[in-house]
């Protein structure tokens, strides 16, 4: 049905596509519209989503960070709501250190990584946690 109506169409891109339409009449129409994205390029999680995800690790676990972008409204680029596995993949995909690796790099350590380390005894380990009391003076243990 076009085909009896449009006799000519030229399409020339520069920033933008310029659209020239030549009808059977003689009549012309010129559009400019802009450049769509590409496909990987329209599913970017935003960039504010991914400087909020950013801060809510330096203080949440990958999932604790899913509950808190989902309740800010916040979606992933392809508009569905994050998940873990969604928080994990762009958290690798822009490079950022996980909730774990921030907390190493201010120092802490897990239960399992202090024990591993080669100036810690476990036995030592056990009698610490089973004799220390907050109540006593700093350093000193239960008896």
């Amino acid at each position: 049905m076009v085909r009896l109506l449009v006799d000519d169409v030229t399409l020339h891109k520069t920033d933008r596509i310029h659209i020239h339409v030549r009808f059977r009449g003689g009549q012309t129409h010129s559009l400019i519209v802009a450049i769509p994205p590409t496909s990987w390029q329209a599913r970017q999680t935003r960039k504010d989503t991914v400087a909020e995800l950013d801060r809510l690790l330096d203080t949440h676990t990958d999932a604790e960070t899913a509950d808190a972008l989902n309740a800010a409204g916040h979606r992933s680029g392809e508009n569905k709501p994050f998940t873990v596995a969604i928080v994990v993949h762009v958290r690798r995909k822009y490079h950022l250190p996980s909730h774990a690796d921030r907390l190493r790099a201010q120092g802490l350590l897990t239960t399992t990584e202090t024990r591993a380390t080669p100036h810690s005894a476990p036995q030592h380990h056990q009698e610490l946690d089973s004799s220390w009391n907050p109540q006593l003076p700093q350093g000193k243990r239960q008896e």
